[in-house]
């Protein structure tokens, strides 16, 4: 598992679960929840590097949107969908350098979301989950289930666990501030 930022949010904005995939493949998820004025979705990266190619597809105040950005250091460019309510299901596609975003009610009949988007990724990419409030002072929480992995890889990638570490971070001020400054930084978790 990995943490990225969000499109280039800053990492204290944004806490990005991946998994690496190598070549074609999908993933699926159900989005329960989002707190408000926060967004939520899947994501795939082309690497973990805060300007990286990628593609989220993500709720936000009752409606669904489709983020990409198709050249490293690039803009990032944006579809939404008409109001919806949650729980929906959202499904990224990828085929070599195309990527499909999806929707769907109840997980089994999916509409195509946005167009088809040309990215030039690299063969091994980073697939996962994003949650994300665009401001260091206010906490995002999301809920997903149903979440799927598939690759025409063989084998196709597997989680087989989610560890953390236990981290007291109030053993001196400085400690703490640094904290406050970098929640997610590489090796923190």
């Amino acid at each position: 598992m990995a943490l990225a930022p969000l499109l280039g949010a800053p990492p204290t904005e944004l806490l990005h679960v991946s998994a690496f995939l190598s070549g074609d493949g999908t993933i699926v998820a159900r989005v329960l929840t989002v707190s408000p004025s926060s967004t939520g979705g899947i994501m795939i990266r082309d690497s973990l590097n805060a300007n990286a190619m990628s593609i989220f597809e993500s709720y936000f105040n009752s409606q669904m949107y489709s983020s990409y950005r198709t050249s490293t250091g690039g803009t990032t460019s944006q579809v939404s969908s008409a109001t919806l309510s949650l729980p929906y299901w959202v499904k990224l596609v990828r085929s070599g350098s195309t990527f499909g975003t999806y929707t769907s009610l109840d997980g089994v009949n999916w509409t195509q979301f946005g167009t088809n988007q040309t990215i030039p990724m690299g063969q091994n990419i980073y697939v996962g989950l994003g949650v994300s409030s665009g401001n260091t002072a206010s906490l995002a929480t999301a809920t997903f289930d149903s979440v799927s992995i598939s690759s025409t890889a063989v084998p196709a990638p597997v989680i087989t666990s989610i560890s953390s570490e236990k981290r007291n971070y109030w053993e001196s001020g400085s400690d703490f501030r640094n904290w406050l400054r970098n929640p997610f930084r590489a090796g923190a978790w």
